[in-house]
């Protein structure tokens, strides 16, 4: 690994209703949107920063997860790590 490498690991929160859960983290937290797509489902899948720690949000697709959602945002469905290299 090159010392112009970064290495970096981030959480990807999986919920119900997306678009919800970043608007949430942008008011309650202050996140800055890095990068969205938005499909034509209304699923989203967002890249997020608050004070420089990144992370993700996307929707949880039923067929992967089968709890039901109880509360504004959903429930967590899946917990993943996104290792990227720049």
């Amino acid at each position: 690994m090159s010392h112009d490498t970064k290495t970096s690991i981030a959480p990807m929160l999986s919920v119900r209703v997306g678009a919800k859960a970043v608007e949430f983290y942008k008011a309650a937290f202050g996140a800055v949107e890095l990068f969205r797509i938005d499909a034509e489902d209304g699923a989203v899948v967002a890249q997020l920063s608050v004070d420089g720690a990144e992370f993700w949000v996307a929707d949880v697709y039923v067929s992967l997860c089968q709890e039901k959602s109880t509360g504004v945002l959903g429930v967590l469905g899946r917990a993943r790590v996104a290792m990227l290299q720049d």
